[in-house]
């Protein structure tokens, strides 16, 4: 018999290692895992809730200007939304009030109910004066949970006050299931 012969028939059989087939199997799980997240955050977001980002960021010194004028003005703004369930009619109510808490008459109030986490059920509003100072408007917003509501009141082209509530919508327990 020669060397190499000898050597063949000494070595051992290799015995099956399961470390690495562990390790390759655990990556494989975290990447699958990565990736299906990746697809369900991609496809549950519709977009960006505002659609002209890039222009509000070059115009937010005239944000900031008006926002100083709208303090200069004053007023103070109450928002009643207590009754709104999902599905229902229900009346939200604006008390704006002035200078030394004068009411404020005879303003143009609107409004927009949006959702904060997604498009496709904005609700626009006009706030009719009820007395002064006291605006209201029946809505029947489609959804229950969070909402926001931006209110807009001006008197004058010089004068115009925004205001912006996050709200909750109670769900409709009439419904039938």
């Amino acid at each position: 018999m020669n060397e190499k012969e000898i050597d063949l028939e000494q070595k051992p059989a290799r015995r099956f290692e399961p470390w690495p087939t562990a390790i390759v199997i655990f990556f494989l799980v975290v990447f699958s895992a990565d990736a299906i997240m990746i697809t369900l955050g991609m496809n549950s977001w519709p977009g960006l809730v505002n659609k002209n980002h890039y222009q509000h960021g070059i115009n937010y010194n005239k944000v900031i200007n008006a926002q100083n004028r709208q303090d200069k003005l004053g007023w103070t703004i109450k928002l009643n939304s207590n009754n709104l369930v999902a599905g229902k009619e229900g009346k939200i109510a604006v008390t704006l009030m002035g200078r030394e808490n004068k009411a404020v008459e005879k303003a143009q109030v609107e409004g927009v109910l949006f959702r904060p986490v997604g498009e496709g059920s904005d609700l626009v509003f006009l706030l009719k004066e009820e007395k002064p100072g006291l605006y209201s408007a029946m809505i029947a917003p489609p959804k229950k949970g969070i909402w926001d509501v931006k209110i807009r009141a001006t008197k004058t082209s010089s004068v115009d006050f925004r205001y912006i509530e996050r709200i909750t919508v109670q769900q409709n327990t009439t419904e039938e299931k």
